[in-house]
C-alpha cells in the first residue's frame, strides 16, 4: 500500500527556562533522547499508541549555537555526573512525524537559555529609571535584601559618590546576594559574561574578579534613586546609555526569542526552594512573577476583545478557521510549570511538589489567563532522568552525589514534603539530598523518567 504524502506542516517552538540549577539541560537532553529513540510504551505522546519518527536534525534558528545534546548525554553516561551549567543560549531543531497524525510533518524548535539571563527580564520594556526604581524598592522594603544592601543604599543616596565607588559597591552587593542564594542578580553579566566563549571567564561561587555589571569594564551601570539622578545628570546619562546598550544586546533578543515561542516550560526545583528557607521562596516567586510579567504569555499584541470576537466570527463562518487564526499570530499559548528532580523525594510525595508549585504561581499566571487569548496552563511533577527507587518502607535508594564512591547505593529518608507552604521556615529545615544520574550506557536507550512524556504531550499538542 502506498504511503500517504504529508500535506501539512506544523512548526512548534518551545522555550525552556528556569532558575539556576533547575535542570534545563537535563530536561532537554532527556527529551531529545526520547524523541530520537522513541518507544511508545515508555514515552506516551498521544491518547492512543503513537510512534514518533525523526526524519533529521535541522540547522538552529536565529544563528544560535546548536544545543550540544551528544556532549551532555555523554557526561551523564560516562562521567556519571550532571552536565555543567548552560552558558549560552542554544537551539535544537528536528523534523519528525507522528503515527497518529499521518498527514502532518512536524518541525520542533527547542530553545535553551542560561538561568542567569532570566534575571534580566525586568529590564525588558523598562527605562533605566523604571528599572532602578524597581530594584531599589526591593532592596529597601524586603527583609532578605535590606541588610546586605545597607552599605550600597547609603552610597547611592549621596549624589556626590563617584561612579567607580558606586559600581564597586553594587558589585559587592551582588556578591553578597549570590552567596546568600538570593536570585536578584542583575545585570546577569556579573554571573555570566556577555561573551561566554571562554568558559574560564565564568566565575566559581564567590569569585567575581573578572565579571562586570554591564557589557564590559567601561560599560557598567547600577540602580540609583531619583534624587541622585536628578542631581547628577552626567552620571544618569552615562548609566542610561550603558543600560540601553545592555538591553539592546542581551535582554531584547532573549525576550523576543521567548515571546515568539508557542509553548513555555518553566522549571522550578521546588525541593531546593524548600531547603533554602522562606527567603528562597520569596526570591523564586518574585523572579517567576517577573518572567510572566515580561513575557506576557497569551499576549498576541492585539486587544483581547478583538481576538475573542475575531475567533468567534471566523469560527462561525468557517469551522476550524479560529484555530488557524490563533496559529497565524505568534504568541505563547501554553505554559507548563514543572517541578523538577522529583525523584529526590519518595514516590508517595512527588505530587505534593507540583501542588506547592501551583500554590506559588497560580495567582501570578491567573491574571494573564484573564487578559489573554486562549492561554492554557498546567502544572507537573517531573524527573527527566529518574535516578532513585522508592521502597515500600518509605526509604529511597540511590547513589548520593556527595559520596566519593560512585557505585555505592544507599538507602535513606528525606524530610516529609508539606501539603502547603509553611508560614515561616529556615534554611535546612527541609533536606533532600542530591543524587548521581542513572542513565543507560546504550546511546539509543533513553533514560528512565517520571512524567516527562506528560509535559511533552502538553507543550507539543
Amino acid at each position: 500500500m502506498a504511503r500517504l504524502p504529508r500535506i501539512r506542516r506544523r512548526n512548534i517552538r518551545v522555550g525552556v527556562i528556569g532558575l539556576y540549577g533547575a535542570g534545563k539541560t537535563v530536561f532537554l537532553t532527556s527529551l531529545i533522547n526520547h524523541l530520537r529513540n522513541h518507544d511508545p510504551k515508555r514515552f506516551q505522546l498521544g491518547d492512543s499508541p503513537c510512534r514518533v519518527t525523526v526524519f533529521r536534525e535541522l540547522a538552529p534558528e536565529y544563528n544560535l549555537p546548536r544545543f550540544p545534546y551528544e556532549q551532555y548525554r555523554s557526561s551523564l553516561v560516562n562521567e556519571r555526573r550532571w552536565p555543567r551549567k548552560t552558558t549560552v543560549t542554544s537551539n535544537y531543531v528536528l523534523a519528525y512525524a507522528r503515527s497518529d497524525h499521518p498527514l502532518v510533518k512536524y518541525r520542533l524548535s527547542l530553545l535553551d537559555l542560561p538561568g542567569e539571563r532570566i534575571m534580566d527580564l525586568s529590564m525588558y520594556g523598562s527605562s533605566y529609571r523604571t528599572w532602578s526604581r524597581g530594584i531599589l524598592r526591593r532592596l529597601q522594603l524586603e527583609e532578605e535584601y535590606r541588610e546586605p544592601a545597607e552599605a550600597y543604599l547609603r552610597l547611592a543616596a549621596r549624589p556626590t559618590t563617584s561612579e567607580a565607588v558606586l559600581i564597586e559597591a553594587y558589585r559587592q552587593l551582588l556578591r553578597r546576594l549570590f552567596c546568600g542564594y538570593r536570585p536578584m542578580i542583575t545585570p546577569s553579566t556579573y554571573l555570566l559574561p556577555a561573551k561566554t566563549d571562554d568558559l574560564t571567564a565564568i566565575p566559581q561561587r564567590g569569585v567575581f574578579d573578572q565579571t562586570f555589571v554591564g557589557l564590559g569594564p567601561d560599560s557598567q551601570f547600577a540602580p540609583l534613586p531619583e534624587r541622585t539622578l536628578s542631581q547628577n545628570r552626567d552620571l544618569e546619562k552615562r548609566f542610561t546609555q550603558r543600560y540601553n546598550a545592555y538591553v539592546r544586546e542581551i535582554v531584547r533578543p532573549m525576550a523576543n526569542f521567548l515571546r515568539g515561542c508557542d509553548s513555555l516550560v518553566i522549571l522550578v526545583d521546588v525541593a531546593t526552594v524548600l531547603a533554602g528557607g522562606v527567603s528562597s521562596y520569596h526570591g523564586c516567586r518574585e523572579l517567576l512573577g517577573e518572567i510572566i510579567g515580561a513575557l506576557k504569555p497569551g499576549d498576541s499584541g492585539l486587544p483581547s476583545y478583538v481576538l475573542r470576537e475575531g475567533t468567534r466570527l471566523t469560527g462561525d463562518i468557517v469551522p476550524g478557521a479560529d484555530s488557524l487564526l490563533r496559529l497565524a499570530i505568534p504568541h505563547i499559548n501554553r505554559v507548563a510549570f514543572v517541578a523538577t528532580q522529583v525523584d529526590r523525594v519518595h514516590e508517595r510525595e512527588r505530587q505534593k511538589l507540583a501542588g506547592l508549585l501551583k500554590d506559588m504561581t497560580y495567582d501570578l499566571i491567573d491574571a494573564r489567563k484573564e487578559q489573554s487569548w486562549g492561554l492554557q496552563v498546567d502544572w507537573f511533577a517531573c524527573a527527566a532522568v529518574a535516578s532513585t527507587d522508592s521502597k515500600q518502607n518509605g526509604m529511597i535508594q540511590a547513589r548520593l552525589q556527595e559520596d566519593k564512591l560512585d557505585n555505592v547505593i544507599v538507602n535513606y529518608t528525606t524530610t516529609p514534603v508539606p501539603e502547603y507552604w509553611p508560614e515561616d521556615w529556615s534554611p535546612g529545615d527541609y533536606q533532600f539530598p542530591f543524587v548521581r544520574p542513572s542513565i543507560p550506557l546504550r546511546r539509543d536507550a533513553p533514560p528512565r523518567h517520571l512524567d516527562l512524556d506528560r509535559v511533552a504531550r502538553f507543550v507539543l499538542a
